[in-house]
């Protein structure tokens, strides 16, 4: 049930002061505390626009052919941020503290109160499979009706509420329409509640030349259903660096990702934030953007990890959003940025410092059974959210000396001011915790936190805590338990996790939020001593009751076509709703308080199944809802998808006539069909010139009939070329020769080769012949045009000049191939490097012919290993090979895979 706004709290807003946001109404952000003290932050990249890259529709997803390509990154973990120095003494402080005489033990959490209303578990079921990434990286969304989206390093899970999975894929399968072969990691995921639809945010390649930012629109509330692919380049501005680590955040009308760019030798050199119009990335259409590039703090230094911070409940931010900073290696201030408003409205991005509590960088933690430490990172902040003109946030922070805590701050934005708490349990790390509302109302502060926890005497695992509005603490609650110490990485420090999973579902009267994280696990997907996904629904009251399902309508009697509102009148707090409408359209709904329409006359049942934790109970009411026929005289109508088309296309006409006619009668002048008696026809126009349009309806009351003149138009027909050529020979030695075929269709009158190492490497001929003079393997790319536009096609890896046919001097240590011969769903490919490098990896086949470029990136150095499912491969004698960035092949491996 929403709270009604108190009358002084509106005369607050209307004299501009402040605003109490409440559920599904937008939350103005109050700024005049902030636009008195702050300064620009960063400079804008001009508006552009970006068309979709790809339609997904999961549901077509052939999951035998994903080739789940990941990379096993064996040897030392990603840096810190912070000085090594520091991270050595505090290793070493905490190492002599647990494995010697545990004097450091406690047994009561930092801050815990019993009056505190303790977290309840509700719901909790395995979360993704395990497939080879490390950390999980987890991340999760909920909409309003129930549908869970969980993304990890480096899969994707949809669900039901209750557990049931109803898709699965690794995020190579999942994009692999986008043919990007730079490995996907780093997933992000939200629910925007203005949309009532999913965005997800995945990263490709972490070299400049191949970093890429994609972004996945879904088309409805449910995932199931089809998804929009957007790609951005992750190095914008051309400055040598690929893009890491996202945060993503969003207001009324826009998305907001944040990243930190890393040059070529992954040194960190910027923040980039990207500013996006979200409307119709949900239906396809063409995106407006920008970008900030450069973000400084107050102090004008080059900030790190910028966190978008969006509205905490059923609403959203307007007119643009506020994000948050700190000092990686810990301080005592924070940095506020805001956007002032949307792209249309030339934004600046401002910011402020704000003093708070100190924070701090503790070193690694411990786990039972193995010596290896967990990696607790550092003191970025991980996840925040606004409501009622605070911003709160959580980041791990050295809570007991050399032990890693919960750091939760809350900075109030109308005076600029910040309160700060602290959590945890000595001799343990609190670590990589996210943040959401645990209540109803916005007015309240109450909050809850999902963490990870680690210590010399239990394995890693996954836990939840909440607070209260005076920062009272309850007690954690263990969500689930480890099965396992990590040992992951041959290294001795572990990818623990760089943030783990939170989404609030907003329903009315009813506090439910969902988490998701790791735990160490023995056996999953075919790893051992890993780190293991879990999900969990957490309430703030067990339902000891079932529902008693009951509901009322606005009105039990209309007339055909009018629409009813239903209202939810079950007790015992029922979380899920499941209708059923006779007659009805929808005809079923999984809302609390549905709208539905009634289109033909009758007498219909109406049922309401209400469940929560406890059980369900079901509502019917039989002849419950009268529709009375309402027969008039139509009232004629009609549009079509397009009105200027070019010769030979179609038209579909939709009517639009109103008072329910039951019968049509089409004119179309010139069309083919000239005439039909369908509501809907499509009708196909041959020859250009401007016709008319005519439509009669009718009903057992009258007619009426409109016509539209010169209403469509037809060009003559120019279609655009669609590119395609071949060559007389893939496979050659060096200086041989290729003879390039044009095979592309729509009679092109203009093309232009471009010849990845070949003599000369581009051309404007029709039919090239082109000379290869250097071992490698190598793209072709051909664009053909003509009057009505373009088009492009890139064979990768098209071209293999002295593959096959000789020796390959094989230079990387420890190259293996296993299982070799294959029979089984998985195949590892293993080596190691002195130093980073950029690298192409191959499959090809006994001809030399290109059948999958597996990964294009930048190996760190020590041990990698790739694995692949074979099952994508047809059973036959394959080659790997791989060779640097300049082409040069440095190993040649045969490869049998027996099915």
């Amino acid at each position: 049930m929403r709270t009604k706004t108190p009358i002084f709290l509106w005369l607050v807003f209307l004299f501009g002061t402040t605003i109490l946001s409440g559920q599904g109404i937008p939350a103005t952000m109050p700024l005049t505390s902030f636009v008195n003290q702050s300064q620009p932050a960063a400079t804008a990249s001009a508006v552009q626009s970006i068309s979709p890259s790809a339609m997904l529709d999961p549901k077509t997803v052939d999951m035998s052919t994903d080739w789940d390509v990941n990379l096993m990154y064996l040897g030392k973990p990603h840096g810190n941020e912070i000085p090594a120095d520091v991270m050595e003494l505090e290793k070493l402080q905490k190492t002599s503290g647990k494995l010697t005489d545990q004097t450091d033990k406690t047994t009561t959490e930092l801050h815990a109160k019993t009056f505190v209303e303790t977290p309840v578990v509700a719901t909790e079921f395995k979360g993704n499979t395990y497939n080879g990434w490390t950390p999980p990286d987890n991340s999760i969304a909920i909409s309003d009706a129930g549908e869970i989206v969980s993304a990890t390093n480096s899969s994707l899970l949809f669900a039901e509420e209750n557990g049931a999975i109803t898709f699965q894929s690794s995020l190579s399968g999942f994009f692999s329409v986008l043919n990007l072969s730079g490995g996907y990691f780093d997933p992000k995921v939200v629910y925007d509640p203005s949309e009532d639809k999913f965005v997800l945010i995945v990263l490709n390649g972490n070299t400049p030349s191949t970093s890429k930012v994609v972004m996945a629109f879904s088309s409805t509330n449910d995932p199931n259903d089809a998804w929009w692919f957007y790609t951005f380049d992750g190095d914008p501005q051309s400055g040598n660096n690929w893009f890491d680590f996202p945060s993503i955040g969003v207001s009324e009308t826009e998305l907001y990702v944040s990243g930190n760019l890393f040059d070529s030798d992954d040194d960190f050199t910027n923040v980039l934030i990207y500013q996006v119009e979200k409307a119709n990335g949900f239906s396809g259409g063409n995106i407006d953007w920008l970008y900030w590039y450069n973000v400084s703090d107050a102090n004008g230094s080059l900030d790190f990890t910028v966190v978008p911070i969006s509205y905490g409940f059923d609403g959203w931010l307007t007119p643009g959003i506020f994000f948050i900073s700190s000092d990686a290696s810990g301080g005592s201030s924070v940095m506020v940025y805001f956007t002032t408003g949307t792209i249309n409205d030339a934004p600046s991005l401002e910011v402020s410092s704000v003093s708070v509590g100190s924070y701090s960088v503790s070193g690694d933690g411990l786990q039972l059974g193995s010596n290896d430490f967990m990696s607790t990172n550092d003191c970025r902040i991980l996840s925040g959210f606004y409501a009622n003109g605070i911003i709160h946030f959580v980041m791990n922070s050295a809570v007991f000396s050399n032990y890693t805590g919960i750091y939760y701050g809350r900075i109030n934005v109308n005076n600029a001011t910040a309160t700060n708490s602290t959590f945890g349990l000595s001799g343990y790390e609190y670590c990589f915790p996210s943040i959401a509302p645990f209540t109803t109302s916005a007015t309240d502060q109450d909050v809850v936190i999902g963490f990870l926890r680690t210590g010399s005497d239990i394995y890693p695992e996954f836990r939840v805590v909440s607070a209260d509005d005076d920062f009272n603490w309850s007690s954690s609650v263990n969500v689930r338990s480890g099965d396992s110490f990590v040992d992951f990485n041959s290294e001795s420090t572990e990818r623990w996790g760089d943030y783990s999973g939170i989404s609030r579902r907003h329903l009315t009267g009813a506090v439910e939020v969902w988490i998701s994280g790791c735990y160490g696990e023995n056996s999953d997907g075919g790893g051992s001593n890993i780190l293991s996904s879990w999900i969990a629904e957490i309430s703030n009251s067990v339902a000891t009751q079932p529902p008693v399902a009951n509901f009322t309508a606005n009105q039990t009697t209309i007339n055909a076509g009018q629409t009813i509102n239903y209202s939810d009148l079950s007790t015992n707090n029922p979380n899920s709703w499941s209708w059923s409408f006779q007659g009805g359209s929808p005809g079923s709904s999984s809302s609390q308080n549905p709208t539905v329409t009634y289109n033909t006359a009758g007498v219909y049942n109406v049922s309401l199944n209400a469940g929560n934790a406890a059980g369900s109970d079901v509502e019917l009411k039989t002849a419950y809802i009268t529709v009375l026929p309402n027969i008039l005289p139509p009232v004629t109508n009609f549009t079509a998808n397009q009105t200027t088309i070019t010769a030979g296309q179609s038209v579909n006409f939709t009517d639009l006539s109103t008072n329910s006619p039951t019968a049509w009668n089409w004119n179309f002048q010139s069309g083919s069909p000239g005439s039909s008696s369908s509501q809907n026809p499509s009708i196909t126009y041959n020859n250009p010139g401007t016709y008319n349009v005519s439509l009669t309806t009718s009903n057992s009351a009258g007619s009426d009939t409109e016509t539209k003149t010169q209403y469509i138009t037809v060009n003559p027909s120019v279609i655009a070329p669609i590119a395609d050529f071949t060559a007389d020979e893939t496979n050659i030695p060096v200086a041989g020769i290729v003879s390039f075929e044009d095979l592309s269709q729509n009679n092109p009158d203009n093309w232009t080769w471009s010849f990845q190492g070949g003599t000369p490497n581009v051309s404007n001929l029709q039919d090239p012949i082109i000379v290869y003079s250097s071992a490698g393997v190598y793209d072709v790319s051909l664009v053909v045009s003509n009057a009505a536009g373009n088009n492009s096609e890139t064979k990768a890896g098209y071209i293999i000049v002295g593959a096959t046919s000789v020796e390959t001097a094989n230079s990387l240590d420890g190259f293996k191939i296993f299982p070799n011969p294959s029979n089984g769903s998985e195949v590892s490919i293993e080596f190691d490097l002195p130093e980073a490098k950029e690298l192409e990896v191959f499959v090809v086949d006994v001809s030399g012919k290109v059948v999958k470029l597996l990964l294009e990136r930048r190996f760190k150095a020590g041990q990698n290993r790739i694995n692949f499912n074979s099952y994508a491969l047809a059973a036959g004698t394959y080659f790997v090979l791989v060779q640097q960035a300049d082409k040069t092949i440095i190993q040649h491996e045969k490869m049998v895979i027996i099915h």
